[in-house]
């Protein structure tokens, strides 16, 4: 995260020492409720272990580089 700020509730840190991953079609309802500039990234997750985290799906390390695309910013 750095020193941006979580869209959710604008925490300063993390709620999951995770990679919180969605569903193409909620992308536009987090850049809606964010009070900054947001980007939308496509993560390939072939191979990634993936949990369920309540409603969200999850992957508890870092996503390499090769595997993210930016969808829009």
């Amino acid at each position: 995260m750095g020193i941006a700020p979580g869209i959710a509730r604008n925490q300063r840190k993390p709620e999951l020492e995770a990679v919180f991953l969605g569903d193409p079609d909620e992308a536009d309802f987090f850049v809606r409720i964010s009070d900054l500039p947001t980007d939308v990234w496509e993560v390939d997750i072939n191979g990634l272990w993936i949990e369920k985290y309540g409603s969200w799906l999850i992957h508890r390390k870092a996503i390499l580089p090769s595997r993210i695309r930016l969808l829009d910013r």
